[in-house]
C-alpha cells in the first residue's frame, strides 16, 4: 500500500502556488511524524521565498520564544525603512491571531508598539552579531536589510533625513518635517499628529484647525509624506483664494466644450488630480454651500463627474481639511453643511497657536538652526530671546519665520548672535511696545482689559493699518500674514 501526506506551499501573500507531497510504501498509522516533516519542509520553502522576495525591505524574524528564531516556525515580516508592513507570512498571523488582510499596509508601530526607528537603532547599538531585541510581547531578530548595506550606514542615512522628508510624487516635489519635529515636545500637538497619521492609514479624513499662519498645510504635507500614499501626488487647494465662480471648475474640472469659453481639449479637475494620493482642502469653511452639496457626494459616493462629462470616474483619494475658522459655529450659523462637516470631521487635529505652546523656546531654538545657512552656529541674545518668549505673535509660526530669516540676514558673516540691532524697526515698536501690556493697552487707544484675544487683533490689525497709511499689502507683510487673510479679517471685523 502507498501512503500519502502533502501541504500547500503558499506565497508570501499567502496565494497558494503550490503542494509538497510525500508518498511512501508506509502504513498508515505511520503518517503523523511523516506530515510532520512536509509541514516543515514547507515552511523552509515558504520562509526562503519570502526572504528572496523582500530584497528591497527591512525582513525580521518574530518569535514569542527566542529560540524559534531564525527557525522554520519563525514568523516573517517585510516593512519599509518607515515602518509600513509590505508582508506576512502565515505564522505570524497566527502569533498574532490575526489574518494577512489585518497586518498588510499597517505601521509597525500600530501592531506591535513599537517605533520603526527605534527598533534599528537598539538593533545597530547592539552590533552585527546580536541583531536581536524586543518588539511588544515578541522577540525579533534582523534577518535583512536592504540593498545588503550595513546597517550603521543606512541607520545613519535615515538619522540625517529624518529631519526633513523629500519625496517626488506625480506631480510636485513635495518637502516638509517628519511629524514628530513638527510636535516637538508640545503633548497636545504630539497627541494630535499621531491621531492624524493613524487616521489617514485607516482611511479617515483629517480636519486641521488652527489660527492663520500656525502650519496647517505643512502639517497637512507631512501626515501624507507619513501615508502610504507619499509616492502619489498631494494635491493643495486654496477655497478662500479661489473666485466663487471658478472653484467648481477648478475642483471638478470640465470637457472642452462644457461652457462658453472652457479650455481647448478641456481641464483636469484637482480632485481627479489626487486620484491615488492625498486632496488639501485649506480655508474648507469659505467654501460656498451649493459646492459644498457636490464635495459630500463625491466623498459619499467616491466617484467625480467633470463639468460636461457623461460618465463618472472613480476617485481613490485620501482628505484633509483646513480652517482657521471654527467649523461648529459655521455649522450652528447655516453657513456650513452639518452632514459635511461630519464627512470630513474623522480626527481633528487643534493647533496651538506659538504663544500657546508649551515648547515655545525649544522649538524657537531648533527654528532657528534649520533656517540658519550653512550649520552656522547662531544664537538668540537672551534678553532678546524673553522679549520673543513673551510676544504674541498673531502671525504664529509664519510671522516667527519671516522674522528670524530678516535677522539672519542683516548680521555680518562674522556674527554668532541675534540681537535687537538685526530686527525691523517696525517688528522692533511692536516687540518692545507690546512686552509691557499696560503700554500696549495705551499705544492702541483703547483699554484691552477683559477683551477677547480676537478684540486684540482687530485692534492691532487698524493700528497697523493706520502705520501704513491703509496699505494693504505693507500692513500683511507686517502681521506676517497673506493679503487674502487680511481681507478677511477686516470683512469678519465689521
Amino acid at each position: 500500500y502507498l501512503s500519502c501526506c502533502s501541504a500547500p506551499i503558499l506565497s508570501p501573500q499567502g496565494d497558494v502556488i503550490g503542494v509538497l507531497n510525500q508518498t511512501s510504501p508506509t502504513d498508515t498509522r505511520k503518517l503523523s511524524p511523516n506530515l510532520s516533516l512536509v509541514q516543515q519542509s514547507v515552511r523552509t520553502i515558504e520562509n526562503r521565498m519570502f526572504s528572496g522576495r523582500f530584497q528591497q525591505q527591512v525582513v525580521l524574524s518574530v518569535h514569542s520564544r527566542p529560540e524559534y528564531l531564525r527557525s522554520s516556525w519563525q514568523g516573517l515580516i517585510a516593512m519599509e525603512l518607515d515602518g509600513y508592513i509590505q508582508a506576512a507570512n502565515e505564522q505570524v498571523c497566527q502569533l498574532l491571531n490575526r489574518h494577512r488582510k489585518e497586518l498588510v499596509g499597517r505601521h509597525l508601530e500600530e501592531v506591535f508598539g513599537t517605533r520603526p526607528e527605534a527598533l534599528l537603532n537598539d538593533l545597530h547599538r547592539k552590533g552585527r552579531g546580536q541583531l536581536r531585541t524586543r518588539i511588544g510581547d515578541f522577540f525579533c531578530e534582523l534577518l535583512h536589510f536592504p540593498n545588503s548595506l550595513p546597517l550603521s550606514g543606512r541607520n545613519r542615512r535615515a538619522s540625517e533625513g529624518r529631519s526633513k522628508k523629500k519625496v517626488t510624487s506625480k506631480s510636485h516635489l513635495i518637502e516638509a518635517p517628519e511629524l514628530s519635529e513638527l510636535a516637538g515636545q508640545d503633548p497636545r500637538l504630539q497627541k494630535g499628529v499621531r491621531m492624524g497619521s493613524r487616521a489617514l492609514a485607516h482611511e479617515l479624513p483629517v480636519l486641521i484647525q488652527g489660527e492663520t499662519g500656525a502650519g496647517k498645510e505643512v502639517v497637512a504635507k507631512a501626515l501624507h509624506l507619513d501615508s502610504r500614499r507619499r509616492d502619489n501626488a498631494f494635491i493643495a487647494v486654496n477655497c478662500a483664494a479661489i473666485p466663487e465662480g471658478l472653484i467648481e471648475s477648478e475642483l471638478f474640472g470640465y470637457q472642452e466644450g462644457a461652457f462658453t469659453g472652457s479650455r481647448k481639449g478641456g481641464m483636469v479637475g484637482r480632485l481627479q488630480q489626487a486620484n491615488g494620493g492625498t486632496l488639501f482642502l485649506d480655508e474648507i469653511g469659505d467654501m460656498p454651500l451649493a459646492l459644498q452639496a457636490r464635495l459630500l457626494r463625491v466623498l459619499q459616493e467616491r466617484t467625480i463627474a467633470p463639468l460636461g462629462a457623461g460618465e463618472e470616474i472613480a476617485l481613490d483619494i485620501a482628505v484633509i481639511c483646513a480652517s482657521h475658522r471654527d467649523l461648529k459655529s459655521l455649522v450652528a450659523e447655516g453657513h456650513f453643511r452639518e452632514d459635511l462637516y461630519y464627512r470630513l470631521n474623522g480626527v481633528c487635529i487643534r493647533l496651538p497657536a506659538f504663544r500657546d505652546r508649551t515648547d515655545k523656546q525649544a522649538f524657537l531654538r531648533k527654528f532657528l538652526r534649520q533656517l540658519t545657512p550653512d550649520g552656522r552656529q547662531i544664537q538668540i541674545a537672551s534678553e532678546l530671546e524673553q522679549q520673543l518668549m513673551t510676544y504674541h505673535w498673531p502671525g504664529n509660526i509664519r510671522q516667527l519665520e519671516t522674522t528670524l530669516r530678516v535677522a539672519i540676514a542683516f548680521m555680518e558673516p562674522d556674527e554668532e548672535e541675534i540681537n535687537s540691532s538685526h530686527l525691523s524697526d517696525d517688528f522692533l515698536e511692536e516687540l518692545t511696545g507690546l512686552a509691557e501690556p499696560v503700554t500696549t493697552t495705551q499705544s492702541v487707544g483703547n483699554n484691552l482689559t477683559g477683551n477677547t484675544l480676537k478684540d486684540t487683533e482687530i485692534l492691532m490689525i487698524q493700528q497697523k493699518l493706520e502705520q501704513n497709511n491703509g496699505n494693504i499689502s505693507a500692513t500683511a507683510a507686517a502681521l506676517g500674514i497673506s493679503r487674502a487673510t487680511l481681507y478677511r479679517k477686516l470683512k469678519d471685523s465689521n
